[in-house]
């Protein structure tokens, strides 16, 4: 049994499924199934969204100062867990393009296909998940220029094989 912790100003917040909480201050590990043992996975980084994609072995999130938009390998947060020592001049993600000021993402996931809708200032950015022997998610197209501000946003593929992003600004919802 695992759960997911972090200290935030009112005690702990709790998510009671397997895996990681990120916080304010980090991402946290607790182990319940033993001696109850914390594991600081990452610290001094503000995680404010989070992804656990299973299949494709990462975790999608928004984090840090800048809201940077990384993709972190779950293996390598699995040998911290562990506490099995990789190469150390590995990091423990990589940035999807630098993207900065991420204000949120959606991930869908259609049929085959995977994708990352990112939502940057008046900008919406699409992704798709490049397989192997990429294995990461690889520009698809751009939305640049928006005459509203995006701040939510999902993708839909309409009579299965034509891609809309529909987007939600503070005076109503747009299509793309």
């Amino acid at each position: 049994d695992v759960v997911g912790w972090c200290r935030h100003q009112h005690g702990f917040r709790q998510a009671r499924e397997p895996g990681s909480v990120g916080c304010e201050d980090g991402l946290k590990f607790l182990d319940r199934s033993g001696q109850g043992e914390v594991t600081t996975l990452i610290q001094n980084r503000n995680f404010k969204q989070i992804d656990v994609l299973q299949a494709l072995n990462i975790a999608i999130t928004v984090s840090g100062k800048k809201n940077k938009l990384r993709v972190y390998y779950l293996h390598k947060l699995t040998n911290k867990i562990l506490k099995q020592t990789g190469n150390s001049n590995e990091q423990d993600y990589s940035s999807i393009d630098d993207i900065e000021n991420v204000t949120e993402y959606k991930y869908v996931h259609y049929e085959r296909i995977r994708f990352l809708v990112v939502l940057v200032k008046n900008t919406i950015e699409v992704y798709a998940w490049a397989p192997k022997p990429y294995n990461r998610f690889m520009k698809f197209k751009s939305y640049t220029g928006l005459r509203h501000k995006p701040l939510i946003a999902n993708l839909t593929v309409e009579e299965g094989q034509r891609l809309k992003v529909i987007y939600g600004a503070s005076n109503g919802f747009h299509a793309i």
